[in-house]
């Protein structure tokens, strides 16, 4: 039986996770475009049980995703700067 116990001192050790959760991850533009022109020959001709092309709701999913990310990253710098201030 494998043990699911983590030390502190083990690579997946809390400070580890931590440290990894709180960097901001951006992909490239690259990254970004290379991703849809995968994805693009596979739902491109696909529709959603409502009507809407999947690629089309994968675009504007991107986008809001971003957006949101970014005023959540906003957010959160500004907690931080209360809390470090008091």
């Amino acid at each position: 039986m494998k043990s699911t116990d983590v030390s502190d001192d083990s690579p997946l050790g809390v400070e580890t996770l931590l440290s990894v959760v709180g960097q901001d991850f951006e992909p490239s533009q690259q990254a970004v475009e290379r991703a849809r022109a995968f994805a693009e020959p596979f739902i491109a001709t696909q529709a959603l049980d409502h009507g809407e092309n999947s690629l089309a709701h994968a675009d504007a999913l991107a986008c809001w995703s971003s957006l949101w990310a970014a005023q959540m990253t906003c957010r959160l710098r500004r907690i931080w700067l209360l809390l470090a201030s008091i």
